[in-house]
């Protein structure tokens, strides 16, 4: 089973930063997926003054139920601090959020995450609405 968490530590965010080349900003925090004990992605991040921006997204080629999963963990993070938006830096995935159906394309600037968090896009109810 995978887990996202917040880094355990500013030294294993700061890691992270310095791995992705990830230029350090205030405010900077990482969520890191596990699959049991294993890191298996992360999403970095910054939190400042109920400002959320989505940096990066590190995932294994294809598999993006992970990118999913870290996206919104972060997103998670932020709402649970009562911020209602995700900015998105230049590398953050776009192209997947595209594919995600959080964001209408590539020239998108922002995620609403309420929005995200309750759109219904593979549900039965939403499938009907369609016919």
């Amino acid at each position: 089973m995978v887990t996202v968490k917040p880094a355990p530590s500013a030294e294993k965010t700061e890691e992270l930063f310095r791995t992705y080349r990830i230029p350090s900003c205030e405010g900077q925090m990482a969520m890191i997926a596990y699959d049991g004990d294993r890191e298996v992605g992360c999403g970095l991040f910054s939190l400042v003054d109920s400002q959320l921006t989505l940096l990066f997204v590190d995932y294994p080629k294809n598999d993006l139920f992970l990118c999913d999963l870290i996206s919104r963990g972060v997103m998670n993070y932020g709402a649970n601090r009562g911020v209602l938006d995700c900015d998105l830096g230049e590398s953050a995935p776009k192209a997947e959020f595209v594919a995600f159906g959080f964001i209408p394309d590539l020239s998108a600037s922002s995620v609403n995450i309420i929005r995200t968090f309750t759109m219904c896009t593979h549900c039965k109810k939403s499938k009907e609405e369609e016919k």
